[in-house]
C-alpha cells in the first residue's frame, strides 16, 4: 500500500524519506504546482499522527517542501469548506 502510485515523482519520494514518512498522496493541482502530502502509516493501513502536516510542491520540475506553520496554512487552503 506504501506509493503504490508508481507515478509519485522521486523527488517527492526523497522528501517523504528523508522526514521519517512512509507515503505521499497527489492532494492538488492548482497555479502553485502539483501538491503531495507526506505522511505515514501502519501495518493496517492506519494514518500514524507525525505532527504537522508535511507537503512537497512540485512545478516545472522543482519541488521544495513545506513544512511547519507554512504546512498548516497551506492545509487550511486545501481542505476547508468554502
Amino acid at each position: 500500500m506504501i506509493n503504490e502510485n508508481s507515478h509519485i515523482p522521486a523527488e517527492v519520494v526523497r522528501y517523504q524519506n528523508e522526514n521519517g514518512c512512509n507515503t505521499s498522496e497527489l492532494v492538488a493541482s492548482n497555479a502553485r504546482g502539483d501538491i503531495y502530502a507526506l505522511s505515514c502509516i501502519d501495518s493496517d493501513g492506519m494514518p500514524v499522527p507525525i505532527g504537522l502536516p508535511l507537503f512537497v510542491i512540485v512545478k516545472n520540475g522543482k519541488s521544495i517542501l513545506v513544512a511547519g506553520s507554512e504546512a498548516f496554512k497551506l492545509s487550511h487552503t486545501l481542505f476547508t469548506d468554502k
